[in-house]
């Protein structure tokens, strides 16, 4: 039965990640505001090098089983799944954000003053320690976090 469970979440997940796809590649137009706020913005491309450097592993983890939701950029897509940039969930106590990616999450959540209600896969069958404390790490360091690592030594003790 679980390896149903696990087929099944892989289907749903190859879903999202098209859809997450399609929207993402849908309009391709800016505002001119956007655009301003573009130009403004130091270039993101050192900031990513700095993430592929100090968590490397994090980021394939991110990329193949958090980027569908989360979007590569870290922001969601609003009103379905929340963002992971400076957030109390991403920066808050660590047991919280590991035990979330172990048990998955049910039910609404409030993230920014917006309200979530979609179902988090568990991946506590899924992923290693080493490997939750790599993406967790990641994310904690990525898309404009600075916070501290997460160790496989308290994803054991949070499982």
């Amino acid at each position: 039965m679980n390896q149903n469970r696990i087929y099944m979440n892989i289907k749903i997940f190859g879903l999202i990640l098209a859809s997450s796809l399609i929207i993402a590649c849908g309009g391709g137009q800016t505002s001119n505001k956007e655009s301003a706020q573009k130009k403004a913005k130091p270039s993101p491309k050192k900031e990513v090098a700095k993430e592929e450097v100090a968590h490397p592993e994090g980021k394939k983890v991110y990329n193949q089983i958090c980027l569908a939701c989360h979007q590569a950029n870290g922001k969601g897509l609003p009103g379905l799944y929340p963002p992971l940039t400076q957030t109390k969930w991403v920066s808050g106590d660590k047991e919280t954000l590991i035990k979330t990616i172990l048990n998955g999450m049910n039910g609404e959540i409030e993230v920014l003053g917006e309200k979530y209600n979609q179902v988090m896969t568990p991946y506590k069958d899924v992923l290693s320690d080493q490997q939750i404390a790599d993406v967790l790490s990641y994310v904690r360091s990525s898309f404009g976090n600075d916070y501290s690592a997460i160790t496989p030594a308290e994803v054991a003790a949070a499982r």
